[in-house]
C-alpha cells in the first residue's frame, strides 16, 4: 500500500510536466510557419543538445555557456556560445542533423563593446 502512495505523486508530477510541454508546443504552433518548421526540426533531430555541445567543445577546446536552436541558410543549427580559457568568446554553429561544426566565429567581448561605448560618449561630450 505505501508503494502506491509513493508512485502517485511521481505520476502526477509526470503528467503535469507532460501537460506543460504540450502547452508549450501548442503555443509555438500558433506562431509563424517558420516557428512550426523549427519546432518540428528540433523534435525530429536524431540526437540532442548535448551532442551539439560536445561537438562544439571538441572542435574549439572551449566550454559551452549557452545554446540556441535556429535556421541558417536553410539548415537547422544549434548555435553554441563558448568561452576559451583565455577569455575569448566564440559562437559555433552545429548542424542539427549530423552534428558537424559548420562555422566558428569569434564574438566581440562585452568589455570591448563597453570600451567603444565609452569612447563614443567621450566623443559626444567633447562636442558640447
Amino acid at each position: 500500500m505505501p508503494r502506491k502512495l509513493k508512485f502517485v505523486p511521481v505520476a502526477i508530477a509526470a503528467l503535469i510536466g507532460l501537460g506543460a510541454g504540450g502547452a508549450a508546443i501548442a503555443h509555438s504552433n500558433e506562431g509563424s510557419s517558420n516557428d512550426v518548421a523549427e519546432s518540428r526540426a528540433f523534435l525530429s533531430s536524431s540526437g540532442s543538445l548535448s551532442n551539439a555541445v560536445a561537438a562544439a567543445e571538441n572542435e574549439t577546446g572551449a566550454r559551452a555557456m549557452s545554446a540556441d536552436f535556429g535556421e541558417e541558410d536553410g539548415v537547422f543549427v544549434y548555435e553554441i556560445e563558448l568561452l576559451k580559457p583565455d577569455g575569448t568568446e566564440l559562437e559555433a554553429k552545429v548542424n542539427a542533423q549530423n552534428y558537424s561544426v559548420l562555422k566558428v566565429e569569434t564574438e566581440e567581448s562585452d568589455a570591448a563593446d563597453n570600451d567603444s561605448d565609452e569612447d563614443e560618449d567621450e566623443d559626444e561630450s567633447d562636442h558640447d
